[in-house]
């Protein structure tokens, strides 16, 4: 409630209206009572004598609602907000494994009371721990998308998968695509928090794991590019804004909603041509990627053999002509339009020389 702090919300979100971003709102997140002084705690006056108290204290319930009612009527008026999360990776806060059942009740209960007071019915949504999925949380009715967070370096799992960050966010994408609902992989990077991660991350100039995340999240079929949380140590003083705008000027204008995409049903002739993609009657989304061209390759400057020529094959598309155009993912240009045919339910392109990526839009006449 510090009206210095909710200035500087507002603030925010007047920038976000301005340039039309649009924002998930995290509303909580701390994990111990340690990280700062905490209303809920009983040690400071409050009504909880551990963490997870706050989850099954009807006076901590009675607090949090109150938090929420202030929420909405301070900045429930904004379009701009995409969603509201109630706490990012809420399985960290202390004493949660030992019952979690309280915790997702709470999620429930929580999202019920923010759909009841928000007019505008902006989304509700719950965050977990990186590559943590429990689809309980996914199969509530008041959860109205799933999201996943994933780093390079909390397990050995990880740092072995997210040496290709690309197929390391495609893995985790597709764990949490099966409940009907938009997904997202809302976090991802390498961890700069650990020092060797760090040196890691700062040889890595050009923004390759970045670049990687966010074109597979966005051309997989999630409901937006994956979302990379170094935002300030990183993006910033690497400059790597630039990034984004080939990602968002090849999605301008696509009709994600009306088109009836479904998962592009394709093969190469190149095995380490990875195709990255969605298709309608109308039209075909490619991120074409070669698999060799990793952050990890590039930062060790291990070779990378380039696809020298590999035929793609798209099938189950409607028989006609259809426009092909070759996007560069580094300028955002057209450095290409070809015409092809499909027949038979199927059309083909070839990718000829291939050292990093390409995203090609093919349209039918």
């Amino acid at each position: 409630y510090r009206l210095d702090r909710a200035w500087d919300l507002d603030y925010v979100l007047h920038l976000a209206e301005k340039h039309g971003i649009y924002i998930k709102l995290c509303i909580e997140n701390f994990r111990h009572w340690e990280d700062g002084p905490n209303p809920y705690d009983a040690a400071r006056g409050g009504p909880c004598k551990n963490e997870i108290d706050i989850f099954t204290e009807p006076e901590a319930h009675r607090m949090f609602r109150n938090r929420l009612r202030y929420i909405v009527a301070r900045w429930g008026y904004s379009t701009n907000i995409m969603a509201w999360e109630l706490w990012n990776k809420i399985n960290c806060v202390n004493g949660y494994w030992d019952n979690p059942e309280p915790v997702i009740e709470w999620t429930a209960d929580m999202c019920d009371y923010l759909k009841q007071i928000d007019p505008a019915r902006h989304m509700t949504t719950n965050s977990l721990g990186s590559c943590v999925v429990d689809e309980r949380y996914s199969e509530l009715p008041q959860v109205d998308w799933a999201q996943v967070h994933g780093y390079y370096y909390f397990s050995d799992e990880m740092k072995r998968d997210a040496v290709d960050m690309a197929g390391f966010i495609l893995k985790w994408l597709d764990k949490i695509d099966d409940h009907n609902k938009p997904a997202m992989h809302a976090e991802f990077g390498l961890t700069r928090g650990k020092e060797h991660v760090r040196d890691l991350c700062d040889r890595d100039t050009e923004g390759v794991h970045l670049h990687n995340g966010i074109w597979a999240s966005a051309l997989s079929g999630g409901c937006g590019s994956g979302m990379l949380w170094w935002w300030d140590s990183y993006n910033e003083p690497m400059d790597l804004y630039w990034q984004f705008k080939p990602l968002a000027d090849f999605t301008d204008g696509v009709p994600w909603t009306t088109a009836g995409f479904e998962p592009i049903q394709a093969t190469t002739t190149d095995e380490n041509l990875r195709i990255v993609g969605l298709q309608s009657d109308d039209l075909i989304l490619l991120w074409l990627q070669n698999r060799a061209h990793t952050w990890w390759n590039v930062v060790h400057e291990n070779p990378i053999q380039p696809i020298e020529s590999a035929l793609t094959t798209i099938t189950g598309v409607p028989d006609g002509e259809y426009v092909i155009e070759w996007h560069s993912t580094r300028s955002g240009d057209v450095y290409a339009r070809d015409r092809n045919v499909a027949a038979h339910g199927e059309t083909t392109i070839t990718v000829d020389e291939l050292h990093d990526d390409v995203a090609v839009k093919i349209r039918r006449v």
